[in-house]
């Protein structure tokens, strides 16, 4: 196939997809400016009709606008951004972990230091058992 014979089916196809989808009643029109007769318009019609029942407009979630658009803009992806889109009880997992290991961390440093008793103040702390 050459480029403007592909070009050619292609404006076709577009032409009849518009007047399907407006329920535009001018196929006569469109068979005369290509220059079609009844059976070339008729193989077209039962695809173009399917797919414009089966194909249905789906609007993206803002959440997903926002991450494409940082994408695409190359913006850094924060904390607070990548933990949003998780349902809330994994966030709150999350949560009570970090604070869990932060409270571990300090216990442990404060019980560390009272293990560790002086028997004389000129001899070195020894850690008790």
């Amino acid at each position: 196939m050459n480029t403007t014979h592909e070009q050619h089916v292609q404006d076709l196809v577009s032409t009849l997809t518009d007047a399907v989808i407006r329920h535009d009643g001018t196929l006569d029109q469109i068979m005369g400016r290509y220059d079609l007769n009844d059976d070339d318009v008729a193989n077209w019609l039962p695809i173009i009709d399917s797919l414009h029942d089966t194909l249905v407009e789906v609007q993206p979630r803002p959440a997903f606008k926002r991450q494409l658009r940082n994408e695409l803009l190359k913006r850094p992806i924060g904390v607070r951004v990548r933990l949003r889109p998780l349902p809330t009880r994994v966030q709150l997992a999350a949560v009570l972990t970090i604070v869990g290991g932060f409270v571990l961390i300090v216990y442990n440093w404060f019980m560390g230091n009272m293990r560790k008793v002086a028997l004389n103040p000129d001899d070195e702390p020894a850690v008790l058992h």
